[in-house]
């Protein structure tokens, strides 16, 4: 089979590079490793094609403690150490004891920042610290409890947040982990930062991303990793990785996100959280990096969101993003959203439930085992103890444009970029300069600490490039309409507020560092909604993998369904079947 796939001379060397490979990692005792290939896969044409460029990267890391002493770490991050701290409870309990006096704002933002400088280092989750501002805003918050002037609809007042880097902040660095940004501080707040301050949380610091927020993990040339605190030797996801982790840290219960291919989900899937991405243009992307025309349709691909550890956080956060503001001509005119506790699941609710992955077997990973038991838990769940309707999907024959999600999503985005290049986001877009930037990422096995891109960032540059040059206007034109019909189909089928579908949020759980480089095709599970401009909710598993790993799924909404996919989240979360399973 792989004589057929793959040109015969290629044969043995493949042979010997998993053969060593697989002795490397038995002699440095990590045959977990090797479990996780077995669970799920890596896609055989990425591996490939892709995997030389990844495989060095993932052995120096996984090698690194045992040559460098500094690099020896906990495997983890432990829990608060006391289990009635009040680090533990979630966002919405925490500003109901503040607005009834039993909890100030300020002690609860000095042990948010206690927490942080024990386990930030080990995380390298948040990357600006805005520690003296936060105590000032909290006191700020406390007096005005006593005062009595919070109005009932600022309903998380007082409780810390942490914000990606990306969104801009008056006085703060804001480069998006592009090294050619470094040194740039925001001159202004963002209107969604505003929103947030205005409704009185306190911003504790802002998060790692991806270069330029492109990728699936947070890492760059400014900034460094992030950790998943679950497993320090695993991707926390991205670009939102930085927040995810901080919240699923104990840093702070809530943190505000961006997604436009999967980047509020994925890292909320990677650690154990509930994530929301909302119905394309609830949210104005004015001062978020990569900077976003105000009339392009980029703004209703890409969603900025709410992530935290219950599900009952997501909409009082997603009230204050959402609206228009007076610059992003994308974002939608009186859309309210409507309150979650309207919908009731019972016999006339439908679950349509998508177990097989989207894309060809030859083209994406795996689905884990345990995954498709944990999506079988909350399914089973819904059928008996709501008793809702539950039809299974087959995405081959229903959906058969599905195959196509990940090509799909680039063709739309591309369409919508309107001539915009990643290699210019990243201010790096001569093809010389990528390939020799890209050959020593490789050969230096992306270990130097002084560099200005990552792999990801220069492949995604290179591919942009070649494939603008390469592929004829016909074939994004195919893909294009392709989208539109898969598009019709999926408004049709979730037309109403007494449905939703759950599918796989990606296809393993949290991966090792750098290993997402051959498993980038998997988020066309999430990328695809983000062009189809519908709702989609992160749901954690209430228990952890075998290996300690958080497991999931993803609901999705029709068209400002936003309420009922969140309601669908708060069920399973009450039922006890979906929950943040706490470190």
């Amino acid at each position: 089979m792989i004589g057929v796939l793959v040109p015969f001379p290629l044969v043995p060397i493949l042979v010997l590079c998993a053969a060593t490979t697989t002795t490397t990692l038995l002699l440095y005792r990590q045959p977990r490793c090797i479990v996780d290939v077995y669970n799920s896969p890596p896609p055989l044409l990425l591996s490939i094609f892709v995997g030389f460029l990844a495989l060095p990267s993932i052995l120096a890391e996984l090698l690194k403690p045992y040559f460098c002493c500094q690099c020896r770490q906990p495997s983890r991050i432990p829990p608060p150490a006391d289990p009635d701290s009040i680090l533990l409870l979630p966002a919405h309990v925490l500003a109901q004891r503040i607005r009834s006096g039993t909890l100030t704002s300020l002690s609860l933002t000095l042990q948010c920042i206690e927490r942080i400088k024990q386990h930030n280092p080990a995380v390298n989750a948040i990357v600006v610290e805005r520690f003296e501002a936060a105590l000032d805003d909290a006191r700020t918050a406390d007096r005005a409890i006593a005062a009595g002037t919070v109005s009932p609809d600022q309903l998380l007042y007082g409780v810390p947040i942490v914000v990606k880097e990306c969104f801009e902040l008056k006085g703060y660095p804001f480069t998006a982990g592009i090294h050619a940004r470094k040194g740039l501080v925001g001159t202004k707040d963002s209107p969604t930062m505003d929103r947030v301050r205005r409704d009185g949380m306190i911003i504790v610091g802002t998060t790692n991303v991806s270069e330029g927020c492109m990728f699936h993990e947070s890492c760059n040339g400014v900034y460094g990793v992030t950790r998943n605190p679950f497993d320090l030797a695993r991707t926390p996801g991205g670009s939102s990785g930085g927040c995810a982790a901080s919240v699923a840290a104990y840093f702070a219960p809530l943190a505000v996100t961006s997604d436009v291919g999967g980047s509020t989900r994925l890292p909320a899937f990677y650690q154990g959280l509930f994530g929301h991405k909302p119905t394309g243009g609830t949210v104005p992307n004015t001062g978020t990096m990569p900077h976003v025309p105000s009339n392009s349709k980029i703004s209703r691909f890409c969603q900025l969101g709410p992530t935290g550890r219950s599900s009952y956080d997501l909409l009082p956060l997603l009230n204050t993003l959402s609206g228009r503001d007076n610059m992003d001509q994308m974002t939608l005119s009186h859309y309210d959203i409507q309150s979650p506790t309207a919908i009731q699941l019972d016999s006339t609710f439908t679950v349509y439930n998508v177990v097989e992955p989207f894309m060809p077997w030859f083209a994406r990973c795996g689905l884990h085992p345990e995954l498709r038991r944990a999506q079988a838990d909350m399914i089973d769940v819904l059928r008996t103890n709501c008793k809702v309707t539950v039809i299974d999907i087959d995405v081959a024959k229903d959906l058969p444009e599905m195959s196509n999600a990940f090509e799909i999503w680039a063709a739309m985005m591309q369409d919508a970029q309107d001539g915009v290049v990643f290699g210019e986001i990243v201010q790096n877009n001569n093809n010389c300069s990528l390939i020799s930037n890209l050959v020593l990422e490789v050969m230096t096995c992306s270990l130097r600490t002084q560099k200005r891109h990552t792999v990801p960032a220069l492949g995604l540059a290179l591919l942009d490039n070649l494939g603008r040059a390469l592929l004829s206007p016909n074939h994004n034109d195919a893909l294009l309409q392709k989208g539109a019909r898969l598009k019709q189909k999926l408004n049709a089928l979730l037309n109403n507020d007494r449905c939703v579908m759950i599918c796989p949020s990606v296809l393993c759980p949290a991966p090792r560092h750098h290993e997402n480089l051959i498993r980038f095709l998997s988020t066309s599970q999430t990328s695809i909604f983000n062009v189809m401009e519908l709702p989609a909710t992160a749901v954690p598993y209430f228990k952890l993998s075998k290996d300690g790993l958080p497991l999931g799924v993803q609901i999705v909404g029709g068209n400002k369904m936003d309420h009922v996919t969140i309601r669908v989240a708060n069920v399973l979360e009450k039922e006890g079947v979906a929950g943040f399973p706490h470190l």
